[in-house]
């Protein structure tokens, strides 16, 4: 698995208007569509602080943050968080988008094999938050409980997600060129 490939700010600010249309997806990669939410089968909603609509095959918008004791991400940190982000995908998820801010993450995924979201957002929080605390040599929570997660309604949502996260470092950090940690993903 190995480190995401440098990807310049500019090709981040334009690659995103390059990708097929979506327009109603069940995770085929090669023919990537977009459920609209009235339409999707077997919809399920909960809540903690937040609302959650769960469906099956369902592309997302994952938004978690670092607790508010947990000043940044280190560099070496980014690289723990993106390999864990990568690691079941295909397999749990499809990824088509993520990036690894200094204080928190943002991923554009779909659900794949009825694999519920909160299991896989729960696997990516609880396991970075493990080797982070070790490297860090501490106790306590790395990442805040809660989450914010959206079912992506339609290719123009689609496509405002995935500018919002490929854009996001240079909103942030406008002098820089390249960011390691924003990858897009072929579909």
């Amino acid at each position: 698995m190995g480190v995401p490939p440098v990807i310049p700010v500019a090709r981040l600010r334009t690659e995103w208007a390059s990708r097929p249309s979506f327009t109603n997806h069940r995770a085929d990669r090669n023919n990537m569509e977009i459920n609209t939410l009235p339409e999707i089968d077997g919809i399920r909603k909960y809540r903690r602080h937040l609302p959650h609509w769960r469906a099956d095959g369902v592309t997302y918008f994952v938004t978690w943050r670092l607790e508010k004791s947990v000043v940044i991400l280190e560099p070496d940190e980014h690289t723990v968080v993106a390999k864990a982000v990568e690691h079941f995908n295909g397999q749990r998820y499809e990824l088509i988008a993520y990036t690894i801010m200094d204080d928190h993450v943002h991923v554009l995924m779909t659900t794949v094999n009825e694999q519920p979201l909160e299991k896989t957002v729960h696997s990516w929080k609880s396991y970075t938050g493990h080797v982070l605390q070790r490297l860090r040599h501490s106790t306590g929570n790395i990442w805040q409980q809660e989450y914010y997660d959206r079912i992506i309604r339609d290719s123009d949502e689609l496509t405002r997600q995935l500018q919002y996260i490929t854009t996001n470092p240079a909103k942030r950090w406008p002098e820089i060129s390249e960011y390691s940690w924003c990858r897009i993903f072929e579909t």
